[in-house]
């Protein structure tokens, strides 16, 4: 008899020692879920405000900029990134770009550069 009551009391006392380590895991666990949240609020937060800072300088833009912003951005360019490539291949993205407000504006541009043009001021 003394064994089975020995044996109960080893159950009883692994099965405290089991609830303990699992309350504190969950604690842990809670924890790091908490930690993590947070640094994603922060991330999300910062994108937050760098979409809202895009759109702002979107709003502002005249047709034509938007036009240019619109087709380097569809094209995975950047203005930086359109200065830095051979004048040949420039001149032929330019070239597009014309295209796309002429097409999209109803208007001929001639020999103008689109750079030239998006830095008019038009206000409609």
């Amino acid at each position: 008899m003394s064994s089975l009551l020995s044996g109960v009391g080893a159950s009883a006392f692994y099965s405290t020692a089991a609830r303990s380590s699992l309350k504190t895991s969950s604690l842990l666990s809670a924890s790091s879920s908490t930690t993590m949240a947070s640094a994603s609020s922060t991330s999300s937060s910062s994108s937050s405000s760098d979409t809202a800072s895009e759109f702002i300088k979107y709003v502002h833009m005249n047709p034509i900029q938007r036009i240019r912003y619109d087709y380097l951005k569809t094209h995975g360019l950047t203005e930086k990134s359109l200065a830095a490539m051979p004048a040949s291949e420039r001149n032929a993205i330019e070239d597009e770009i014309k295209k796309q407000i002429e097409k999209k504006l109803g208007v001929k541009l001639g020999n103008i550069s689109t750079d030239a043009v998006a830095s008019v001021d038009i206000t409609v």
